[in-house]
């Protein structure tokens, strides 16, 4: 079903296909849960989450929490998590049943958790909103209050957990931008592939509590997919890297640094060693096959 699903609506399906894989994989949400774990402070339950700040007061209320529904959204979808946000937290989905007088019921029923459920479960999102002090505001004030609500709650601007590093800035262009892809989501006829497309071209613009050695304003990171917050949130986490690392830079004196997830990064040491076991237990396996020490056929073609 799957691949004439893909070969009918062409190549951007497949494409999108080929970003959840590399973005909610069940082997990948393992690592990042591991991840979000070791950040837990003492006996303090751990948790993650992206932090934004709103510059712009003119957008109607509605328009606003859309956009922010938006992102929480596209993090759901990239973990590949069942629940939306309001109900990340709860370990029960709703089905409906229609009764045989035709009225839809709401049937309870204890929902299959995965590493992606347990990390969007743990996730929350961090809205610094204050119209006196970021109105309008630039990157500099930006970064200077974002610096403030950081030195408040303690965090760690050099790492760990992102919530501390890096923040979205709601402008008035971003809210537009987020509100328009919500509502369209939102729309009977629209197909959650379109909602998704248009979250993985969206990008939204991002700014680092510490100014990077080039990169020292704001960049952009994409709202979804590969090149998106939440694989941009993880791969900084994990590897302690300056900030030009990430990104790709720009190809003309105007234009803003932006993130491009490589390829094939190198893997951190711990990493390493798991590949390096993998790899030695299959060698160790074809071995004892090859020695005949299992069941099967030998080189002959006779069973043992």
């Amino acid at each position: 079903m799957d691949s004439t699903w893909h070969l009918y609506d062409g190549l951007g399906h497949l494409m999108i296909m080929l970003d959840n894989l590399a973005t909610h994989s069940p082997s990948e949400n393992e690592r990042r849960l591991v991840n979000i774990m070791s950040l837990g402070r003492d006996s303090d339950k751990a948790d993650w989450g992206i932090t934004v700040i709103r510059v712009d007061y003119n957008a109607p209320q509605t328009q606003l929490l859309n956009a922010l529904s938006c992102i929480n959204d596209a993090v759901q979808r990239d973990l590949g998590a069942a629940q939306v946000y309001r109900e990340r937290e709860i370990g029960t989905i709703c089905e409906y049943r229609t009764t045989k007088h035709g009225w839809p019921v709401c049937m309870w029923r204890k929902a299959p958790r995965s590493a992606g459920d347990d990390l969007f479960a743990a996730y929350k999102m961090e809205l610094l909103s204050h119209f006196h002090n970021l109105n309008m505001a630039t990157a500099a004030t930006v970064r200077r209050k974002f610096q403030d609500w950081i030195v408040q709650k303690q965090g760690n601007t050099h790492g760990g957990d992102m919530r501390y590093v890096f923040c979205v800035i709601l402008d008035a262009d971003t809210i537009q931008q987020l509100n328009e892809i919500w509502c369209l989501g939102s729309r009977v006829a629209t197909k959650q592939r379109q909602l998704q497309q248009q979250q993985q071209q969206v990008q939204v613009k991002v700014l680092d509590a510490v100014p990077g050695d080039d990169c020292r304003g704001v960049y952009k990171v994409n709202l979804a997919g590969v090149h998106g917050l939440v694989n941009f949130w993880f791969t900084r986490s994990l590897r302690r890297h300056p900030l030009e690392f990430f990104l790709e830079r720009p190809s003309d004196d105007g234009g803003m640094w932006c993130f491009r997830s490589a390829e094939r990064e190198p893997l951190p040491a711990m990493e390493e060693l798991q590949v390096e076991e993998e790899a030695a237990q299959r060698t160790g396996k074809r071995a004892v096959r090859e020695r005949g020490g299992w069941k099967g056929k030998n080189k002959k073609g006779v069973k043992n």
